[in-house]
């Protein structure tokens, strides 16, 4: 298998490269990455992260986060018991200092996020890929096919 922090490094190179015209019907064909993109990068990451063999990967959906709630949402995987984050630095602007890429056990950033369990399921389970799942598989098959170039 594969190493966790290369998978995750490989698969945002590719996002930031290309551009929202490379996508279509995801946040990533409406906003410039990461901005705006965190529930879709998520998913389509999750996907590829459960397809080179990690499990336990649950999407998390944070509510009312920042250091004053200022931040309404943001989502981010749990793989096993790291954080896994590709999409956190969207939120510098608004004077938070993100990793681009973030695997942590434990991210203080996360913790200023609600984190109901309500708000937690596997990325390919959750209502919204389901309801999308040809557009995010075109999607999907076209970031994999840039990781293979």
């Amino acid at each position: 298998m594969q190493n966790l922090e290369s998978l995750v490094h490989e698969f945002r190179s590719v996002l930031e490269v290309s551009k929202p015209s490379d996508f279509t019907y995801t946040s990533l064909a409406f906003s410039q990455f990461p901005g705006g993109c965190c529930d879709d990068a998520s998913i389509l990451l999750g996907l590829y992260l459960k397809e080179h063999g990690f499990e336990n990967i649950i999407l998390i959906h944070g509510v009312n986060g920042g250091d004053e709630e200022e931040l309404s949402s943001h989502d981010w995987l749990r793989v096993g018991s790291m954080v896994v984050d590709i999409t956190a630095s969207q939120f510098d602007w608004r004077g938070y200092d993100c990793e681009e890429i973030i695997i942590a056990k434990s991210s203080s950033f996360h913790d200023k996020f609600e984190q109901p369990v309500d708000n937690q399921v596997a990325p390919w389970l959750s209502e919204r890929y389901l309801n999308l799942v040809a557009e995010f598989q075109h999607t999907y098959e076209l970031i994999i096919s840039k990781l293979k170039a």
